[in-house]
C-alpha cells in the first residue's frame, strides 16, 4: 500500500500486509508487517519501495525476504557496519542508505539478517524453501569484502552472488562476479545460469558448495546481453532479433538445443527486403582486434 499518494517523495513508503485464504473465493488481510530492525534497532511499519528492493515469499509459504532501505543516518557507525569498507564507500559518495534483505518468519514474526550485505540486488528461492541465492555487495567485514578492497575496486556493482543456507547460516559464494539472478531452478541442488558471454550453464550443488556443468548451449549469434530470458529449467524463451530477423519470441529446448518460433511480432516486415549482413573483424593501430557487422545494401 502507497503511503506517499498524497506527498511528494523520493521514494514510496509502503506497508506490507499478509493476506490469508479463507475458503475458494475470499482473501482476509491477517497481519501486518512490522519488527524491530535487527541492524538499526528501529521498528520497521513502513518499507522504502526504491527501484532495488523486491519482497519475495519462499515456495512454502513460510519466509518472506523483504528488502528495505534504511537510511546511513540510523545504520550503526560503530561494529561491523561501521568499519566496513565498503559502508564507508557508500557513505562518502552520497547513497541514501544500505538495501538490506531482512528475513520474516510469517507464523513466528520473527526477523533476522543472514546476509549481511549493504546492497542486495536480488535474491531467488530454491525451491525448498531450505536457502536462497542472492546478488550482493560482498558481507560486511567478511574475507570477500577483504579480497575487493585488496584489488582497488570499491563501488556498488562489484555484485557477488551468494548462497544462503538457512539452517545453518552457512554463507557461500557461488560466483565471485554475477548481476542477475538464476534464471532457473532444476530443483534445489540444479541451477541454470546466464554467463557473462551469454552461454547457459548449469550449476550443481555439493555439500553447500556451488560448481558448474558443462552447457551445450551456445548463445544466439548476435543475441543482446540484456535481452531478458525466462526458463522452467527444460526450456528458455527469449525475445530475438538482429540485423535481418525481424522481432520474435523463441523457445530453445536445452536438451536438443533445438529452436522454434513461438511468435513473430513484427510479419509484416516480411513486405520488405531486409539487408544483409556479415561479421568483420580488424587490429587497430593500438593492436586491438575489433569485431563489427557490416551491413550490405
Amino acid at each position: 500500500l502507497d503511503l506517499t499518494s498524497t506527498a511528494h517523495s523520493d521514494f514510496a513508503s509502503r506497508r506490507i500486509y499478509i493476506l490469508r485464504r479463507i475458503d475458494e473465493h475470499h482473501w482476509m488481510p491477517s497481519q501486518p508487517v512490522e519488527f524491530i530492525s535487527p541492524l538499526t534497532g528501529k521498528r520497521d511499519e513502513t518499507f522504502t519501495d526504491h527501484p532495488s528492493t523486491h519482497i519475495n515469499l519462499s515456495p512454502d509459504g513460510r519466509s518472506l525476504l523483504i528488502d528495505n532501505l534504511e537510511a546511513f543516518s540510523v545504520v550503526p557507525k560503530e561494529g561491523i557496519w561501521g568499519t566496513s569498507p565498503i559502508v564507508k564507500y557508500l557513505r562518502n559518495r552520497g547513497f541514501p542508505g544500505a538495501i538490506v534483505s531482512y528475513l520474516y518468519d510469517v507464523n513466528t514474526k520473527r526477523v533476522s539478517l543472514p546476509l549481511p550485505s549493504p546492497i542486495t540486488r536480488y535474491v531467488s528461492w530454491a525451491p525448498d524453501s531450505r536457502s536462497f541465492l542472492a546478488v550482493a555487495l560482498a558481507p560486511v567485514k567478511s574475507t570477500w569484502e577483504a579480497s575487493d578492497v585488496a584489488k582497488g575496486t570499491l563501488n556498488d556493482h562489484i555484485t557477488h552472488m551468494f548462497s544462503v543456507d538457512l539452517k545453518t547460516d552457512n554463507i557461500t559464494e557461488v560466483q565471485e562476479r554475477a548481476e542477475k539472478p538464476p534464471i532457473a531452478w532444476i530443483d534445489a541442488s540444479h541451477m541454470l545460469m546466464r554467463e557473462s558471454n551469454g552461454e547457459l550453464t548449469l550449476f550443481r550443488s555439493e555439500a553447500n558448495h556451488w560448481t558448474r556443468r558443462e552447457s551445450n548451449l551456445k548463445p544466439l549469434e548476435f543475441l543482446s546481453p540484456y535481452a531478458p530470458l525466462a526458463s522452467d529449467g527444460h526450456r528458455v524463451v527469449m525475445e530475438y532479433e538482429d540485423a535481418h530477423t525481424a522481432p520474435e519470441i523463441i523457445s530453445i529446448d536445452l536438451s536438443s538445443s533445438s529452436k522454434k518460433i513461438i511468435v513473430r511480432l513484427d510479419p509484416q516486415m516480411d513486405e520488405y527486403l531486409l539487408p544483409k549482413s556479415e561479421v568483420v573483424t580488424w587490429t587497430t593501430s593500438s593492436g586491438y582486434i575489433a569485431k563489427g557487422l557490416l551491413i550490405l545494401p
